[in-house]
């Protein structure tokens, strides 16, 4: 008899706001809804998932348990044999390894090992540091000091004895099933965890969804942005983001080019300048305001598992500038215009550039997105196939 039950991830909605991560996994959760699969869901505290996500609860009457240490009867008890994770960190703390049924594991990247390479480098810690405020400065030196002095070995040791505990164990039992969401991601996984009882699949992410809700645009962020020709920049609170290698030549870039240009810094609350507007956080319809009225992306990433603001962005064909690093040149292909994260005169030199072929590379942005949403579309299809048949033949 086919089983069509399944225990879906509604932990990894538990955040404040939806990332990239947990927006994946709310496609993946609707993907199968519409299949009329019979969804059961698990997740720490029922209180902290937001409005939209209690409404598909209601809407779909899915039976939510809180207790991990009933787990297997809760799965026992409704006939469930597959259990989707839709971000694999987010359960590195349980012990997964006892469950009574397949798991589907998805590991988006594991920027966190790759962290302290980036931990390393003094120069992105200077310039980090000078960026994020006072408070958030005296937390990063705290944690820098426990690595230095409790922990006393490299970082990335600390990661995996403690972090992936749990992680290495399970994936190397074959009722585990990897899925990532990039080439580059699947080689760094395999690269850093040895033992994996089967193969990783990479899949593309879907890039939209049509019933995912509407929030409100901020109307103080479309003032403050109104008329401005603007370069976007996001999650500045993020080291690996590599922000401040922006902000360190923008007075030369906009001397040069006659103070026409503005920019709009997501992910820090600091006090605007001339020239520069740093908003905190906005929701998603906000967010995509801000990809449509923007006059390109700068995304000077230097760690990413898939890297979707760019594409994002190229959903409204605006151009982009991008660190030429990790995933990103396998996602964006020859679309945008490439920089070392590294050298300011080169990032200079990728915003010249815009300026002289402006409308080639918009035009490359949307022509690029057509081609990738066919792949991730197709992909996503492949991701609910594959969760399907594992159900079936559990």
């Amino acid at each position: 008899m086919t089983n069509d039950r399944i225990l879906f991830d509604f932990l990894t909605f538990e955040d404040k706001y939806i990332n990239g991560g947990a927006l994946y996994t709310k496609r993946v959760l609707e993907g199968l809804l519409k299949k009329n699969i019979k969804i059961f869901g698990y997740c720490l505290n029922y209180d902290k998932l937001n409005d939209d996500i209690k409404d598909i609860i209601k809407k779909y009457n899915i039976v939510i348990t809180t207790d991990f240490l009933k787990l297997n009867d809760f799965i026992d008890f409704n006939n469930i044999n597959t259990f989707f994770i839709g971000i694999s960190q987010r359960y590195n703390k349980f012990d997964l390894t006892k469950l009574h049924c397949k798991i589907i594991l998805v590991c988006h990247d594991i920027g966190d090992v790759i962290l302290d390479k980036i931990l390393q480098n003094a120069y992105l810690q200077k310039e980090h540091k000078a960026l994020i405020s006072k408070r958030d400065s005296i937390i990063k030196i705290i944690k820098d000091l426990l690595k230095k002095t409790i922990f006393r070995k490299k970082f990335n040791d600390v990661i995996f004895k403690y972090h992936y505990k749990f992680f290495e164990k399970l994936i190397a039992q074959p009722n585990v099933q990897i899925i990532t969401v990039s080439k580059y991601s699947k080689i760094a996984i395999e690269y850093y965890f040895k033992n994996i009882a089967n193969d990783i699949i990479a899949l593309y992410p879907p890039l939209e969804s049509n019933s995912i809700s509407i929030d409100s645009y901020s109307n103080e962020v479309i003032k403050m942005v109104e008329n401005k020709k603007f370069f976007l920049l996001l999650s500045a609170d993020r080291i690996n983001k590599n922000v401040s290698i922006f902000l360190k030549q923008f007075d030369r870039f906009n001397h040069i080019n006659n103070n026409d240009f503005f920019a709009v810094i997501l992910g820090l609350n600091k006090k605007n300048t001339d020239r520069v507007m740093y908003i905190k956080d906005v929701n998603d319809s906000t967010l995509d305001l801000l990809y449509q009225k923007c006059y390109a992306l700068v995304y000077p990433s230097i760690n990413e598992g898939f890297g979707l603001p760019p594409v994002e962005a190229m959903k409204h064909s605006k151009p982009v500038i991008a660190a030429y690093d990790t995933s990103i040149k396998e996602i964006c292909s020859n679309s945008v215009i490439y920089f070392n994260p590294f050298y300011v005169e080169d990032l200079l030199l990728a915003e010249q550039t815009l300026l002289e072929h402006y409308e080639t590379y918009s035009l490359k942005s949307l022509e690029h997105y057509t081609e990738l949403k066919k792949k991730c579309d197709s992909d996503f299809n492949q991701l609910l196939k594959l969760i399907e048949d594992e159900m079936k033949n559990g």
